[in-house]
């Protein structure tokens, strides 16, 4: 089975860490990742974010994605 996922990463450190896990189950896919601003922009656009947990997030997830995933980074 392949999975493609969008995501704007705007979720607790655990969860990124179980959801990557859990990727492992498909043969391959696609992750992208939506980004709308940076700093204060971004947590003006997505109330109640933290833009710092996106960084931390992208950080891991950049070096964590599986080698059958592509990851695809979109900054609007």
């Amino acid at each position: 089975i392949n999975i493609t996922y969008n995501t704007n990463l705007a979720f607790s450190f655990n969860l990124l860490q179980k959801w990557l896990d859990n990727l492992k189950n498909f043969k391959s896919g696609g992750i992208m990742v939506s980004i709308d601003g940076t700093g204060d922009i971004y947590q003006y656009i997505r109330h109640g974010s933290d833009f710092s947990t996106l960084n931390k997030n992208l950080d891991y997830l950049i070096a964590n994605t599986p080698k059958n995933f592509k990851l695809r980074i979109d900054v609007t």
